[in-house]
């Protein structure tokens, strides 16, 4: 990393502490330049604006996202394994106390901002990849799923009750071994209601 990344990287730090602090309309850039310890011609060199400054914040969040979650189905492993892969990936985004104060952080401008939500929706937009992992796995016989979307917005759902939402509102981070436990049942309840044995749809799911 050179001289002008670390800048970088300070002013973001110091920028993310300071709107989770003030939010985004009390937020300032000169008490951002003052914690990144640079000056603050050096914050305007690196970023135009607040605004800029705080989509670029937004930028990262969902790109650190977007890389975690966009898992494809692989057919060659068990359905089980494939969940157990899909669903760390979900969780594990919430033991990561970086990502969680960039989320936030965004959850507190987007309280205020309704444009700011369609905007972050559209960028962190992972349904069409859960949604192809699901359509993918019933394709193979290996889901009992009608709707792939909605079976995508159950299993993440189950997890993300678990070990993201308590975390965003402030609960202590979840351990790996609370993340693993959270996971595991969350696999277990959606193949008892949607798994397939021996060709067939499970009892609870065939009900």
């Amino acid at each position: 990393m050179n001289q002008s990344e670390k800048k970088c990287t300070q002013i973001v730090e110091a920028a993310i502490a300071e709107f989770l602090e003030r939010g985004f309309l009390g937020a300032s850039m000169d008490r951002i330049s003052d914690h990144a310890n640079v000056s603050k011609r050096t914050v305007y060199n690196h970023f135009e604006s607040k605004e800029i400054l705080f989509s670029k914040i937004s930028d990262q969040l969902a790109e650190r996202v977007l890389s975690k979650i966009s898992i494809s189905y692989n057919p060659d492993a068990s359905i089980r394994d494939e969940l157990l892969r899909l669903g760390w990936a979900q969780g594990e985004l919430a033991l990561d106390p970086d990502m969680m104060r960039m989320a936030r952080m965004v959850l507190g401008e987007a309280t205020r901002d309704k444009d700011f939500v369609w905007v972050m929706s559209h960028k962190m937009s992972f349904e069409k990849s859960i949604t192809a992992f699901f359509a993918a796995a019933a394709e193979h016989n290996q889901l009992n799923i009608e709707d792939p979307y909605e079976a995508g917005e159950q299993f993440c759902g189950m997890i993300k009750s678990r070990a993201f939402y308590p975390q965003l509102f402030g609960s202590p981070l979840a351990t790996r071994e609370d993340l693993m436990r959270y996971v595991e049942d969350a696999v277990e309840m959606f193949l008892a209601r949607y798994g397939v044995v021996d060709g067939k749809a499970s009892a609870v799911s065939a009900a």
